[in-house]
């Protein structure tokens, strides 16, 4: 199952070249300081000179852009995990220990609500995930979809608390019947919230030198790939090739289904401002492309996400941590995916396991049935009903 990407879109928005984000935060930053000295000092600021500090600093933008696309996000995650580790680099188990809420309502993480459904079976079924995706789209969730050749297939959804707000309860009833193909079990709130206290059993250090993190109780050391730039198609068998890898490998999918009016918006304003922009017609036609894709599926089937993956490799030594790290960059690569190697960001993509950091480090907009060939995974020697040799 391979389906075409359309690049210019999936990858972060850009304002004449530059980070989005960054580039209007340049712009209205040396404006106010402008306007802020020039009602100071009147007539004794030459506004010339803040004209080319703009222009310098959006070409150092630029520069800083094309060697690390996704700069905006990366800086966004890494604010809000800093509560979450202490200054000596371990994890702040205070900050993201679950919490039971009352009368079976869930699990609380920090101001998240969190269920999570156990799939028990495994299989290629594209279009039930495809029908989930789009009822998704309804609800105010964030999903997580944990995918391991040594442990359970995992799906969590976390919504921010709200009184009177029941729609994560709906969304995961939708879950439950959407997805019946895999066998999905809800799990008690007492084993949700088992599975964040085993995690924060391990005593987690970051390690500097080797940008990895020591679970210092089972003694075993953990790294993160994450993918900075798409190829031009989204495979499945890329994601069973690197379940297939001789070690611990988990791919931790964050989702998010836009609603599509809100999609269409969205991109129509983009389409109007790319024009202006990026001075490409080929920018402007994908994403026209894309608009086309959504609007001609009258059951909202096709419909727009914000996507990330990352991918999880535990090994009992750093030796043969760095060995399954060259092989799994080997497998995206021969794919025209271009890894990296997450470093700072590593705590950043840590906690937000436990739902309670909203912003992926490297995030896409893709439509869902690329999201879908990277779920639609089984793992190559495996059989229905066993995933990584554990049977559920």
């Amino acid at each position: 199952m391979r389906i075409p990407i359309f690049k210019t879109v999936a990858m972060p928005a850009r304002l004449f070249w530059a980070p989005m984000m960054l580039a209007c935060a340049n712009f209205a930053v040396q404006m106010a300081i402008m306007v802020a000295l020039m009602g100071a000092y009147p007539g004794a600021i030459n506004p010339q000179f803040f004209l080319v500090s703009l222009v310098v600093v959006h070409g150092f933008l630029i520069v800083l852009g094309t060697q690390e696309p996704h700069i905006s996000t990366l800086l966004q995650s890494w604010g809000q995990s800093c509560s979450c580790w202490k200054k000596d680099g371990t994890l702040n188990t205070d900050k993201l220990k679950p919490t039971l809420l009352p009368n079976g309502e869930g699990v609380q993480i920090k101001e998240r609500w969190v269920k999570i459904v156990r799939l028990r079976t495994e299989g290629s079924f594209a279009a039930d995930w495809t029908k989930w995706l789009t009822a998704m789209a309804r609800y105010p969730v964030e999903v997580q979809v944990w995918v391991s050749n040594r442990e359970e297939k995992l799906i969590i959804l976390s919504a921010k608390i709200q009184k009177g707000d029941y729609r994560l309860k709906e969304a995961l009833q939708d879950t439950l019947s959407l997805l019946a193909v895999f066998g999905p079990e809800e799990l008690s709130d007492a084993d949700a919230s088992q599975i964040w206290m085993k995690i924060l059993s391990e005593r987690v250090k970051f390690l500097k030198t080797s940008y990895s993190l020591l679970a210092e109780d089972s003694h075993t050391y953990e790294a993160y790939i994450g993918i900075n730039r798409l190829g031009d198609d989204m495979d499945t068998n890329m994601m069973a090739d690197l379940l297939s890898l001789d070690g611990d490998i988990q791919l931790q999918h964050r989702i998010k289904s836009i609603p599509t009016p809100k999609a269409n918006a969205s991109l129509i304003q983009q389409r109007k401002l790319s024009f202006f922009t990026s001075f490409s017609q080929n920018v402007y036609n994908q994403y026209t492309k894309v608009l086309e894709a959504i609007d001609s599926v009258r059951d909202f089937s096709q419909i727009v996400t914000t996507y990330s993956v990352s991918i999880r490799i535990k090994a009992p030594t750093v030796a043969e941590l760095e060995g399954l790290i060259v092989q799994a960059v080997a497998v995206l690569k021969q794919y025209d995916f271009q890894a990296v190697r997450e470093k700072a960001t590593v705590k950043a993509i840590y906690a937000g396991q436990f739902a309670a950091i909203v912003c992926a480090p490297r995030r896409y907009t893709l439509l869902s049935d690329g999201v879908v060939a990277a779920l639609n995974t089984v793992r190559k020697g495996g059989s229905t009903g066993v995933y990584g040799g554990v049977r559920y």
